[in-house]
């Protein structure tokens, strides 16, 4: 079996992903753009990088920083006649890199598979507007696709709501793996047990909703005289603005920005902490909610977080409603025992590594594959 998936940029989770499967003896190649390929921990043997031209700006006139990127391949269908793919799977319905791989697929009459990342209907009415006119301009694409992947559970739903498929049972659910022999819980000497270490690994970027962590840390400062401390990793264009709401909210004592880490040092980082937090509006997945858990810390996510699929609610983490920073608090609370953190961080640890490990869902990836009509 020979795939070609269309990931159109380097990603951490198509990377783990696709070696686990390559070591399955599948021969898989992916198609990543040029300007979005950051190798700092990639396998270049598995990807073709082509030149790609991007629409974002030209499309996005009001600068809207939570706009997706737009990308095409002018020299897609060459490279699939070079290649000349069994399977291809694309990635994203929206992008000119999917029609031409569907195309492609339906002239040889090829199998097309598509990857979806799409949870919910956005918030942005410019967004909104895109998304009701995608849904509409490529529905022959859902129905001539094979199968219909998911990462999340909320995608799936999404999908057999939205999406025109006639046969609802090709959208199947394969969410993202996690390496355990990268993400596991080590031995971490911490200062001051008194003090709840919290921390958030997002960019700074608007749907990543940070202001809703520093109003609910305020809010128990203010409240409970909570001693909570906040590790921030990230960067983005909102990163002036973030910096200044913590001063307007009193925090510089209690929130550090820390440098960005490699994915194999990061497990330092969470068994460093008490709580992990993500906090984003309609968050596709959100990795470093598994990778904390699989490294046993104890996770609150907002409930538009994609990770909810890996998680159990009030078993091994806490959802609290999106932008409601008083649940949020309410939340950072509820795990204030060192002892009730320590049960949730063990069945955290306990339910990734029996359910999503890299090799588990590399089989489910590839059984989805090999019964596809």
């Amino acid at each position: 079996m020979k795939i070609l998936y269309i990931a159109h940029w380097a990603n951490s989770i198509y990377d783990s992903l696709f070696e686990s499967i390559i070591k399955r003896g599948i021969d898989l190649k992916a198609v990543i753009c040029s300007k979005y390929s950051n190798f700092t921990s990639f396998n270049r043997k598995k990807y073709i990088v082509e030149d790609c031209v991007d629409y974002t700006s030209k499309l996005n006139p009001l600068k809207n920083l939570d706009f997706p990127v737009i990308i095409d391949f002018p020299q897609l269908e060459n490279t699939l006649k070079q290649e000349k793919p069994d399977i291809v799977i694309a990635n994203l319905f929206y992008l000119p890199g999917t029609w031409r791989a569907a195309r492609y697929c339906r002239k040889n009459k090829i199998p097309f598979i598509l990857q979806t990342e799409e949870q919910r209907v956005p918030q942005d009415l410019i967004r909104r507007l895109a998304l009701k006119i995608g849904l509409n301009v490529f529905r022959n694409l859902f129905d001539e696709a094979r199968l219909i992947i998911c990462w999340t559970s909320d995608g799936v739903d999404f999908a057999k709501k939205h999406f025109n498929v006639k046969d609802k049972s090709k959208i199947k659910l394969v969410p993202a793996g996690i390496d355990t022999n990268i993400f596991y819980k080590v031995n971490s000497r911490k200062k001051d047990p008194s003090i709840i270490k919290l921390l958030c690994i997002a960019r700074f970027i608007p749907y990543k909703r940070h202001i809703d962590l520093f109003k609910a840390m305020k809010y128990l400062k203010d409240n409970f005289n909570l001693k909570i401390r906040l590790s921030l990793i990230g960067s983005g264009p909102i990163e002036k603005q973030i910096k200044e709401q913590i001063i307007n909210l009193g925090l510089e004592k209690e929130v550090v920005l820390l440098e960005k880490r490699a994915p194999e040092k990061l497990k330092n980082v969470y068994c460093a902490n008490d709580i992990l937090i993500l906090p984003s509006y309609n968050e596709a997945i959100g990795m470093v909610v598994p990778e904390a858990m699989a490294c046993g810390l104890p996770v609150i996510i907002s409930d538009t977080v994609g990770a909810k699929t890996y998680v159990k609610d009030g078993e091994n983490a806490l959802i609290f409603k999106t932008f409601d920073y008083v649940d949020l608090a309410k939340k950072i609370l509820l795990l204030k025992d060192k002892k009730k953190r320590a049960l949730f961080g063990k069945r955290a640890q306990e339910y990734i590594r029996s359910n999503f490990n890299l090799k588990i869902i590399a089989n489910k990836f590839i059984n989805s594959l090999k019964n596809i009509k």
